[in-house]
């Protein structure tokens, strides 16, 4: 199928809204240091949330999130930062997998590879796994879930709501934009403006807006399409593309045979050591 490739890409960030179907990535921290040899120990640290965990029930899907930063500063020079794709699948029964990558640390060196990163909520056992591919380990972890299936609601319902502000405290309007389809798949769309008048608690002394547009799919608890326009920061989006919706393979929500199953009960810590001899990753 297509990438989705439309004029204005919409934006969603992770985040921890039950809305939409997604793991948090449970990487805490990530740190490095130089070990007596030279070689370089890299430590992530994770924690696992026990739930309870919204899982969304017949409604499969694939798709590839993208992730972007746009911003002019004063002096005319334009910053442009895209990060790594993170993969979604979820499957019928509820079962969830995203792949993203390695937080990686300030000054780890860009010549070597970091591992990506898998979790797996298999919704039907009732677990949370952390995969960690080098060393062939499956970290897991007990959760609750709460079955549910993706609101029918339309994103077009109702009339624009503007909520007044009394003065200091900002005014947030909401606007349908209508219909559309991409590559087969429906999109309903809103667009939401906070403005904050002059001497607000930001310290502005003139009005400031903060555009947020939205694009869903109806009846599905696939991540949106959004864009954030913020006069401070610039633009960010995130759009989805490569979307599947139908059954991806069931193997993605298995863990592979050769894999040791180690239980959690807290947060744990995982350790990759790279070699500047070139040694493989360990």
């Amino acid at each position: 199928m297509k990438a989705f490739a439309f004029p204005l890409l919409v934006l969603l960030a992770l985040s921890t809204c039950p809305c939409y179907a997604q793991i948090v990535p449970s990487m805490v921290t990530s740190s490095m240091k130089i070990l007596p040899g030279g070689d370089i120990e890299i430590r992530a640290t994770y924690k696992m949330e026990p739930g309870p965990i919204p899982v969304f029930l017949e409604d499969p899907f694939s798709l590839k999130r993208v992730f972007q930063k746009n911003q002019e500063l004063a002096d005319g020079t334009k910053i442009e930062k895209q990060t790594p794709s993170v993969l979604h699948y979820q499957d019928s029964a509820g079962r969830f997998r995203a792949e993203y990558p390695f937080r990686r640390p300030a000054n780890f060196p860009s010549r070597f590879d970091l591992p990506p990163q898998v979790e797996i909520i298999d919704s039907v056992a009732g677990y949370h796994y952390v995969l960690d591919t080098v060393h062939r380990v499956a970290h897991r972890g007990r959760i609750t879930i709460i079955p549910t299936r993706p609101s029918a609601q339309s994103a077009q319902k109702g009339k624009p709501n503007p909520t007044p502000g009394d003065g200091a405290r900002p005014q947030h309007t909401m606007e349908p934009l209508g219909n559309r389809e991409i590559d087969g798949v429906p999109l309903e769309g809103r667009r939401t403006t906070t403005t904050f008048p002059a001497g607000s608690t930001m310290g502005n002394d003139r009005p400031v807006s903060i555009v947020s547009e939205e694009w869903s799919v109806p009846g599905s608890s696939m991540p949106p399409f959004r864009k954030i326009s913020d006069p401070r920061s610039g633009d960010e989006t995130a759009a989805s593309y490569d979307i599947v919706r139908g059954e991806p393979d069931p193997g993605l929500f298995q863990i592979p045979p050769d894999f040791q199953i180690v239980d959690e009960s807290g947060p744990f810590a995982v350790t990759y050591t790279f070699s500047f001899a070139q040694k493989p990753i360990r």
